[in-house]
């Protein structure tokens, strides 16, 4: 396991959104959890809105340089279907 050191600003902001995430879930999770969570679906919105403007061919592209860096698998769901 690893550890992140985070502002306070942002970890009140978690504390605070880990409330509505909870009661949304209707479940409580781990706090550790929850901040793994949030990552993961972060980091999957980012790509997302970062690929959107792209052309096809420069998604290809920077798809074929993240495959060659193993990092690819994940995220090959989200290329445009043409």
């Amino acid at each position: 396991m690893h550890k992140v050191t985070i502002s306070d600003k942002s970890h009140a902001r978690l504390v605070e959104f880990k409330r509505v995430f909870d009661t949304v879930m209707d479940e409580e999770m781990s706090f550790d959890e929850y901040v793994e969570t949030v990552l993961l679906i972060s980091i999957d919105h980012m790509l997302a809105d970062l690929m959107a403007p792209l052309e096809h061919s420069t998604l290809v592209r920077s798809f074929q340089q993240l495959d060659s860096e193993h990092i690819l698998s994940k995220y090959m769901d989200m290329l445009p279907k043409h």
